[in-house]
């Protein structure tokens, strides 16, 4: 299946949207995850960029940006980190994650239904575009930690309480292909399906649903909520 076929979404008029987005933020805070099972990431999906980032609790740490390709549960994903305190090694299977609502992730500080959204316009508007090249997939990873991290009320990878040390012109095409994408949030309406897998001693990721199948039965009301809403841009 592709990631394009992932986040075609159903359509939906007038009151049934309005519904599905009240939906979305029930299921987000109420539903309950299956047992764990076990993730393995294999790779960078697109090769990776080091970084310098500044985070509450933390400023100069050096890290590589890049979104992954993994196999949990036996089925293949692509996937994208949002715990920057927590680490893993790729090829090493753990046993120990789960999964849970995106407002639920990361587990050492979730970040709620609001952040949530925002991560969900991101992946409906960029998800699979962010694949097709180095740069962009580094800035796709940039927005993301910059959504799931920044405490100040505003996006921004240059500033706030999150952000991005300039660094050589990838990482800096990079930075300025996030905020770009940042600043796009207000203007669009479309929510991606999307899941996170925590982990208690690993990084925590998030991915589009369903991978694997059994995701569906996990997420239906999420379903409901975010595959309702068409892409689109307001005027």
């Amino acid at each position: 299946m592709s990631i394009s076929s992932l986040l075609r979404p159903a359509r939906a008029k007038g009151a049934l949207r309005a519904l599905a987005l009240s939906a979305c933020v029930v299921a987000t805070l109420s539903v309950s995850a299956p047992a764990s099972a076990a993730l393995v990431q294999t790779s960078f999906a697109n090769g990776s960029l080091n970084v310098t980032i500044n985070r509450p609790g933390q400023s100069g740490q050096s890290t590589s940006a890049g979104g992954f390709t993994g196999v949990y549960n036996g089925a293949a994903f692509l996937s994208y980190c949002i715990e920057l305190a927590q680490n893993f090694t790729f090829g090493t299977s753990y046993n120990n994650y789960s999964l849970v609502p995106v407002a639920s992730g990361p587990n050492t500080s979730p970040m709620g239904p609001t952040k949530a959204m925002d991560l969900a316009k991101l992946v409906a508007e960029n998800f699979s575009d962010s694949f097709s090249s180095t740069v962009k997939s580094v800035a796709m990873q940039l927005a993301v930690w910059e959504i799931v991290h920044e405490t100040s009320g505003a996006y921004g990878i240059t500033s706030g309480t999150f952000n991005v040390n300039a660094g050589n012109a990838n990482v800096n095409a990079a930075r300025i292909q996030a905020d770009t994408w940042l600043a796009e949030l207000p203007g669009l309406t479309t929510l991606a399906p999307m899941i996170a897998l925590v982990s208690p001693t690993r990084q925590d990721f998030i991915t589009v649903v369903p991978v694997p199948p059994s995701i569906v039965l996990f997420a239906g009301g999420l379903l409901f909520g975010l595959w309702g809403v068409r892409r689109r841009r307001t005027a």
